[in-house]
């Protein structure tokens, strides 16, 4: 069977985890060059979640769904704002590692409440052609963001 939605965002989340764990214990300019490879993922895990996913789970059906999506939309805008100052700073600044240290915290947040919460909800309320139908409109959008 084709990959779910559910195992594309775990993925995902498995590798900005990696990300962060390779950004801690590097320096330099390898430590830069994580930095934008994690920006850059979240980002496109954003958009994914945002047009896609999230969508796909109707939100508007369901109230327990309905707030834990908006939570997720919240989670993503304080995300994308971290990641702007960071983005705006010298990597060599303490207050980089203070904001990556941020970065890494509010992101583990939001993947423990996406996949103890959000995901379970998706396994149990989307068929396994809707399944289908998302995944492969997930797999569409990140070729096409790259």
């Amino acid at each position: 069977m084709a990959q779910t939605p559910i195992q594309l965002i775990a993925e995902d989340h498995r590798r900005i985890e990696d990300l962060f764990e390779k950004f801690d214990n590097s320096d330099g300019r390898r430590r830069d060059a994580i930095a934008t490879m994690i920006f850059d993922e979240l980002d496109a895990h954003a958009i994914m979640e945002e047009e896609v996913f999230y969508p796909s789970l109707k939100a508007e059906e369901d109230s327990e769904i309905s707030n834990i999506v908006s939570e997720s939309y919240e989670e993503h805008a304080k995300v994308k704002q971290i990641i702007l100052q960071l983005r705006e700073m010298n990597p060599a600044e303490n207050e980089f590692s203070d904001g990556m240290e941020e970065l890494k915290r509010n992101v583990e947040h939001h993947v423990h409440e996406e996949e103890s919460r959000m995901l379970p909800y998706a396994e149990e309320k989307l068929s396994d052609d809707e399944m289908e139908e998302v995944a492969e409109d997930m797999k569409q959008l990140k070729v096409k963001m790259r």
